[in-house]
Order: C-alpha cells, then sequence, then structure tokens
C-alpha cells in the first residue's frame, strides 16, 4: 500500500535505487568535472608558458583545485619539454661541426679539409636550446612577485670589503692584481631574480664578498649583464 500526500506539503521518498542512481550520476559527474577543470587548467597553463603570459591576458583557468593542479602538471610539462628541446638542439649544435680528413655536411664552410660547420644544424640548434631555455625560465620566474628590473643597489660593496680582498689571489684563475675586485659570492642580479628582492645588510658583510682579478670581473659583467637583459625581455621590462 502506497500513502499519498493529500495536501502535497510532504517530500516523497525516494527509493534505494533512486538514491543510488544519483548518488551515482553525481559520483560520475562530478568525477567527469574535475577532469575538466584538470585537462583545462593543463592546457592554459602550458599555453601560457609557450605565449609567455599572452594567455592569461586574454583568458583564465578555472577557479578550482583540479585547475590548479593541472596548471602545476602543465609548469612540469613545460619543463620536460623545455629540457628535451634544449636536449636535442644541443645535439643537433654538435652534430653540426665534423671534424675528419674528408669533413662533410649539409652546408658546409671547410678549414684546411678538416672541419665542416654545417650551418643549418648550428642554427637550428642555437634556436632550439635558446627557446627551450627562455620557455623553462619564462615558466619557472611568471608567478613571482618582481614588478620592475633589476637596479644595482648604491654603494653595493664597502669600503672595509673592497680592502679585505687585496693581496689575495682571484677565486676564478688563482692570480693576483694591484688591485683586487670585491666579488659577491652570489650575484646580486641572479638574487634579485631569484628571492625578488637583495639582502642589503648580507650584501654588505665580509662574509658575502670573495677576492676577483679585474679581466676576471669583467668578463663575468659581460656574462651577467647578458643574463640581466634576457631577465627583462623574460618578464617584459
Amino acid at each position: 500500500m502506497k500513502y499519498v500526500d493529500p495536501s502535497g506539503e510532504m517530500e516523497e521518498k525516494k527509493s534505494w535505487y533512486e538514491n543510488a542512481w544519483d548518488s551515482t550520476t553525481d559520483f560520475v559527474g562530478g568525477i567527469a568535472s574535475s577532469a575538466a577543470d584538470f585537462l583545462a587548467g593543463t592546457v592554459y597553463s602550458v599555453s601560457d608558458n609557450y605565449t609567455y603570459g599572452l594567455t592569461s591576458k586574454i583568458s583564465s583557468a578555472p577557479n578550482s583545485k583540479s585547475s590548479q593542479f593541472g596548471q602545476s602538471f602543465g609548469n612540469a610539462l613545460t619543463y620536460a619539454a623545455s629540457a628535451f628541446e634544449m636536449f636535442t638542439g644541443g645535439l643537433m649544435f654538435g652534430g653540426g661541426v665534423t671534424v675528419s680528413p674528408l669533413a662533410f655536411a649539409g652546408a658546409p664552410i671547410t678549414a684546411g679539409g678538416t672541419i665542416a660547420l654545417d650551418a643549418a644544424a648550428l642554427a637550428g640548434g642555437a634556436a632550439m636550446m635558446t627557446h627551450g631555455s627562455s620557455v623553462a625560465m619564462y615558466a619557472a620566474t611568471k608567478d613571482s612577485n618582481i614588478s620592475e628590473p633589476y637596479k644595482r643597489p648604491n654603494n653595493a660593496t664597502t669600503p672595509e670589503q673592497r680592502q679585505s680582498v687585496q693581496g689575495k689571489t682571484c677565486v676564478d684563475c688563482g692570480k693576483a692584481a694591484d688591485k683586487m675586485v670585491a666579488d659577491h659570492k652570489v650575484p646580486l642580479v641572479k638574487e634579485y631574480y631569484d628571492k625578488g628582492a637583495i639582502d642589503l645588510k648580507k650584501m654588505r658583510s665580509l662574509d658575502a664578498i670573495q677576492p676577483q682579478c679585474p679581466s676576471c670581473s669583467n668578463k663575468q659583467g659581460g656574462l651577467l649583464s647578458g643574463f640581466s637583459k634576457l631577465m627583462k625581455n623574460i618578464f617584459g621590462f
């Protein structure tokens, strides 16, 4: 016998199989929704990394935990793909140099008949290594709080620091010079882009510096200048 509520105010109880069906569809729907958000987050992250932030300017990812996990997975995929690209580019670049008594290559510029340079392989390999490294660098730094380019602090070294390295040998080449340079063990530009700020107190401590000859200091300065320009491009400054 089935009771019928004449007023229609009482909620009709569902049978066990109706409850089971509802629970199953909710569960499957939740999984499908989570999977879709995860995939959307992954695609969004990879796309944003390879467009250097363009994707995030014109669209957004779902606001869910699954999407966040997907974005983290997308970053991991980016690192893996970039590493493979750099490795492949390195092999291509290395294969562009042939050393042999009879050196032949696709587009050779021979030197004495023993060395051939494949211009296409060298250019392609260098391009792949550069692209792979720049994408990986963007993915690693895109969530940082850096809002302006690096600027060397005033009085980055103190008279005490500069005096402390005089009469010592260079940490790079082992040579001594009439006037040695107080070199920061961790380059300030690297510290800035790694941490988003420079520890000014530590910067001026004696433990933060090491002796470097002017020649090695100039070479390092050129490398760090190139690094600084690369980071400006990555951050869009």
